[in-house]
């Protein structure tokens, strides 16, 4: 298939140049015989012809086109846009750029007035010439859009804007190959305010539709004669929405109806409730854009749900109604815009140290209830961490950081963004003495040498409990005192008396025919609540072992006790090589959980370092209670 167009004598010899024009809708394209095309309805394309030994100009960015003609010798004059030609016809290739033009660059924009600018573009001096810009598309920021037929205009006229209204604009240029890429923003202008002309007898006042009732109903389907400019509908369940436009030739028809939020709550800029107004407004057979009003507060903004999010398209106030001018229909609604997502921190300078955990930081969201995302900037010091959902930073830092500040950012896709700022610094890590991580050996807070550790925590304090340590949770360390506690040498104590027919309530009860489960690591930190409850027995301190221990204030401390059988046990296992024990007999220490073979008797736990050959649990011995053994103070923490 191909176009056939007449030609004169004289152009029946192949002409150098060709112009086609390809139609802007169905993309056909045809040889213009005039060597112009129709402005809004074709692009054109200028052709060269191309020699039998020449190369495309550009390669991938040319295209060639195939002639069919007549011969010189032919009674008719034509050519044909054809692939392949007959044996009597001449065949010709032509050729051309089809390197897509540039997005245009804007220089100047003009409010020239109160419904018109006008945009200055610069010219191209990259332009394509055998792909001239058929049109230019001229956008507004709030919507508005206008096809501009120029063939080589660079001054943009762009109507149908709102008064006092602030707007900047992007362009893009349009040929026979496609469509530019968008223009930069333009600087913004302000239209002017309407001055009507003076009222004339001659002076048509176009006059609304009939209004439509629609007192206990939420639906309303209007028909608007050709001519008319206006509609407005009595309907105050759905804000009385009005709608103007410029004269129709046809009539218009208008659905208006009540509608459910169609966004998410957390990506909706005003408060959804039983007041809030959601309408529905379909139009078919409008041509051009409408503006909307609805009732609302002199401060609420019309929004407008279009492209999966509301959109602000307000343009003017009355005292009663909001409005805003749209070329696209579906959900509206006039509501006041939430605040900001507001918060505040639970403090606003926080220190801690590298290797410890930080008291944590916490958000509270205020003024709203809208959901958030937190971020922090710069990234916080290794180790720590911002919860996206609630704001709460935590962690435990593995490096040490200088004092900086680091800003936290609560972010909703409808409100916008708030800020606080964190004073945060990371000192160097504290000693196991100062309140730090510790290993078996170091120094505790106490003085004494920790000889047990446990990552997950044990139970502890006088009750034995998970919230009875002295940092109100479970222990994850024992320390005991030195050898030389008391001031210069070890201290011997009788455990009880062997008066006793009952056991002591309250102390760990350990019976000869299971010795090992007293040694189990899950006894660990009971020696305290034994301690308390022996020494509520025997309570002088002068006379009695638990009694002596709890007296221990050593470095300071005041809750050393006497430690049960597996406490002893453990502290056999790692400090057993330190020298720190009694070396002459007996090498017995007193533990705080009670034996029971044929009488009243209490463990002793044999700490015997000189003597390599025992095993992890050390000997122990029953004996009795009124004997007298070396008290060794420990405590937890």
């Amino acid at each position: 298939m191909g176009m056939l167009f007449p030609l004169g004598v004289a152009q029946a010899e192949t002409s150098s140049q060709l112009v086609t024009c390809i139609n802007l809708s169905t993309n056909s394209e045809r040889i213009s015989h005039t060597g112009k095309c129709r402005i809004t309805q074709e692009a054109q394309a200028n052709w060269h012809v191309m020699n039998s030994d020449s190369r495309l100009p550009e390669q991938g960015k040319s295209k060639t086109i195939s002639i069919c003609s007549n011969k010189p010798t032919s009674t008719l004059s034509y050519q044909i846009i054809r692939t392949r030609c007959a044996n009597h016809q001449i065949r010709t290739e032509y050729y051309r750029s089809t390197r897509l033009v540039q997005a245009p660059t804007i220089t100047k924009v003009v409010a020239t007035g109160h419904d018109t600018a006008q945009v200055s573009l610069a010219k191209d001096p990259n332009a394509n010439p055998d792909a001239p810009v058929a049109y230019y598309t001229i956008t507004s920021s709030k919507g508005q859009t206008k096809n501009i037929y120029t063939w080589g205009e660079l001054n943009l006229t762009i109507d149908n804007l709102s008064e006092l209204t602030a707007y900047s604009f992007t362009v893009t240029a349009t040929t026979a190959d496609g469509t530019s890429s968008v223009s930069p923003s333009s600087d913004s202008v302000t239209t002017s305010k309407y001055v009507a002309p003076p009222a004339t007898a001659s002076t048509v006042v176009p006059t609304p539709v009939a209004q439509v009732s629609l007192l206990s109903s939420d639906t309303a389907s209007v028909t608007i004669p050709a001519g008319a400019t206006s509609v407005a509908v009595s309907a105050p369940t759905l804000g009385n929405p009005s709608l103007s436009f410029g004269s129709q030739a046809a009539s218009v028809s208008a659905t208006i109806s009540s509608a459910v939020n169609p966004a998410a709550g957390s990506s909706t800029p005003f408060a959804v409730s039983g007041s809030t107004k959601i309408v529905d407004i379909n139009v078919s057979g409008l041509t051009g854009s409408a503006t909307v009003c609805l009732d609302a507060s002199p401060t609420a903004k019309l929004w407008h749900y279009v492209g999966g999010t509301w959109v602000d398209i307000t343009s003017s106030h009355t005292s009663t109604q909001v409005c805003g001018l749209t070329s696209s229909f579906s959900p509206f609604t006039g509501e006041d815009q939430l605040p900001a997502p507001a918060f505040t921190l639970s403090t606003s300078t926080r220190s801690g140290n590298k290797d410890s955990v930080i008291t944590s930081i916490t958000s509270t969201k205020t003024a709203h209830t809208q959901t958030v995302t937190y971020s922090v900037s710069p990234a916080l010091p290794d180790g720590l961490s911002i919860n996206a959902s609630t704001g709460t930073i935590s962690g435990t830092p593995t490096v040490t950081a200088s004092a900086a500040d680091y800003v936290i950012t609560a972010t909703n896709a409808a409100l916008g963004t708030s800020t606080q700022t964190l004073r945060l610094t990371v000192n160097p890590a504290l000693s196991c003495a100062d309140g730090g991580p510790c290993i078996i050996g170091a120094t505790g807070p106490g003085g004494g040498k920790v000889f047990y550790i446990s990552a997950e925590g044990f139970n502890c304090g006088t009750e034995w409990s998970s919230t009875g340590s002295p940092t109100g949770g479970q222990c994850h360390y024992l320390e005991t005192t030195p050898s030389t506690w008391n001031g210069v040498a070890e201290v011997t104590r009788k455990w009880g008396d062997r008066s006793r027919t009952t056991v002591i309530p309250g102390v760990e009860v350990i019976h000869d025919s299971n010795f090992n489960s007293g040694l189990s690591e899950a006894n660990i930190g009971l020696g305290y609540k034994n301690s308390i409850n022996l020494a509520a027995l025997y309570s002088n301190a002068a006379n009695y072992a638990a009694a002596r221990a709890l007296a221990c204030d050593f470095g300071g401390k005041h809750d050393w006790y006497l430690p049960n059988f597996a406490e002893l046990k453990q502290m056999n296992i790692s400090l057993r090589s330190t020298g720190d024990f009694a070396t002459t007999d007996p090498y017995y220490y007193w533990s705080s959980s009670e034996a029971v073979q044929d009488s009243f008797l209490a463990h002793t736990g044999y700490v015997a370092l000189e003597f390599g050959f025992h095993d992890s649990n050390g000997p122990f011995w029953i004996t009795f209670v009124d004997e007298s053994h070396y008290v060794r103070p420990i405590r937890a923490f």
